[in-house]
């Protein structure tokens, strides 16, 4: 399982995703779940392996170094062919930057709409991650800092909480963790 994360810290979109992997067998790895498709477009993924390789091709195939629009990605994901999928489940969070920041869900067991939320959190690691957006941390940035520059350190602040959590295991029992990769809109 995993932890994926889309949400704003300081009005700055911000994406997160986790590294480790977990099958049924309780086999373990680790994956790159955060992509930058295009300069406005960003998406984390949940789920199947295999289900997220297909669907990311086909979304860099289609929007990669493109000026995406939230009616082309809205397109894309309605008109997608799952059926390519069987049984293989994938969720995607993610940004689309267009007249505004578009926070988004998408689910290829309800494929037809996009969830749009001022926030999104999914996979195993959901609940604790949802606590830790809750909780009130004193920002580590200087006063001088940019607003861009202080939402990198906020969040990077909540998350470090979950390496600390790391390395006493607590991520193990919950099937997330190994490590995190954190992407921003900056213009």
């Amino acid at each position: 399982m995993t932890l994926i994360a889309a949400f704003k810290q300081n009005d700055v979109p911000i994406l997160l995703g986790d590294f480790l992997l977990t099958g049924f067998d309780d086999t373990w790895g680790t994956r790159k779940k955060s992509h930058l498709i295009s300069k406005n477009f960003v998406v984390a993924w949940t789920g199947s392996r295999l289900a997220a390789s297909t669907v990311l091709r086909e979304l860099n195939s289609q929007f990669r170094e493109q000026n995406v629009t939230r009616a082309g990605v809205e397109d894309f994901f309605t008109n997608y062919d799952t059926s390519q999928l069987g049984a293989l489940e994938v969720h995607l969070v993610g940004w689309i930057i267009d007249d505004g920041p578009h926070c988004f869900l998408w689910n290829n067991l309800y494929p037809h709409e996009l969830f749009y939320d001022s926030s999104h959190v999914d996979g195993s690691g959901a609940p604790a991650s949802k606590r830790l957006l809750k909780r009130k941390l004193e920002s580590r940035g200087s006063v001088g800092d940019s607003k861009i520059k202080q939402a990198i350190f906020y969040s990077l602040s909540k998350y470090a909480t979950l390496i600390g959590h790391e390395i006493v295991g607590l991520n193990h029992q919950l099937h997330f963790g190994f490590g995190f990769e954190l992407l921003y809109f900056d213009g």
